[in-house]
């Protein structure tokens, strides 16, 4: 059997934009950055967190560019306390858009260190990203990424932004009654971040769902009782909690929308 890297065993990308944005309405979501999101030029760079076992912060990056319809991309400047009952499916993939070459070498920067992201072409389209294990870093460290370009496919670009800084989360008590739900969480380093609360369930269908909140990120929320009732009437544990901290950042290159989504999450994924 083939022994699968790190990036293979825990593809972050796709689920670390696409969880926040099956919920558009509900997260942080910008939908104004084209008319109707359709048949829009996209790129998306995804740094999703990490943690050995032995403390170290990893990620695995991943770039990806099309041609697709969107109901919205994930904004962390853009957020309303809010939360909504909603399906949950980690393994949710992108699908029925056109991928486009971007050219090579993509180049990644995150702190002192630069990596080379290889284009990879398979039959679930064109991708950016590293074949071997994951690359180290400290969450909150500045990042910039070069495009290359491609004729007919993404234009060249470079763009700057921010990892999503550590956090910690204080523990949770669910009420016994009917009372809010409150979750405390350490600051960002500013506030142009938001969290993402996910109360995650099985249903007496056996369906997988989640209460997906979104909260502006100054430490503190309150779920009230009818917006979580749904996850504390199928059991209700504290221990399926998922908070991330999401920031993002945006640039218009043309016709085309390039954005970094990074996630930084608590409980963090051990590679």
């Amino acid at each position: 059997m083939k022994k699968q890297s790190f990036g293979e065993r825990f593809s972050m990308a796709r689920r670390a934009w696409i969880a926040p944005l099956a919920v558009a309405a509900v997260v942080a979501c910008d939908e104004g950055l084209g008319p109707n999101a359709r048949n829009e030029t996209w790129g998306f760079v995804t740094i999703a967190a990490a943690k050995t076992q032995s403390g170290q912060h990893v990620t695995a990056p991943e770039a990806f560019f099309f041609v697709g319809n969107l109901i919205g991309v994930p904004n962390a400047a853009i957020v309303l306390d809010s939360c909504a009952d909603a399906s949950y499916n980690p393994n949710n993939d992108l699908t029925g858009v056109e991928f486009l070459d971007a050219g090579v070498p993509l180049t990644l920067r995150m702190g002192g260190r630069t990596d080379t992201l290889p284009r990879v072409s398979g039959s679930s389209g064109i991708t950016y990203k590293r074949s071997g294990d994951a690359i180290p870093y400290n969450p909150g460290d500045s990042v910039v990424v070069n495009i290359p370009g491609a004729l007919g496919g993404y234009p060249t670009a470079e763009i700057r932004g921010k990892t999503a800084e550590p956090f910690t989360l204080s523990p949770i008590v669910r009420p016994s009654g009917t009372d809010s739900m409150e979750v405390r969480w350490s600051l960002p380093h500013d506030q142009n971040s938001a969290m993402i609360v996910s109360l995650r369930y099985t249903n007496s269908s056996g369906a997988a769902r989640q209460v997906l909140c979104s909260f502006v990120d100054d430490g503190v929320a309150y779920i009230p009782f009818r917006q979580y009732q749904p996850w504390s009437n199928n059991g209700g544990r504290v221990e399926d909690i998922v908070a991330t901290r999401l920031r993002t950042t945006f640039r218009v290159v043309g016709n085309a929308v390039l954005e970094i989504i990074s996630t930084y999450q608590v409980p963090t994924p051990v590679p």
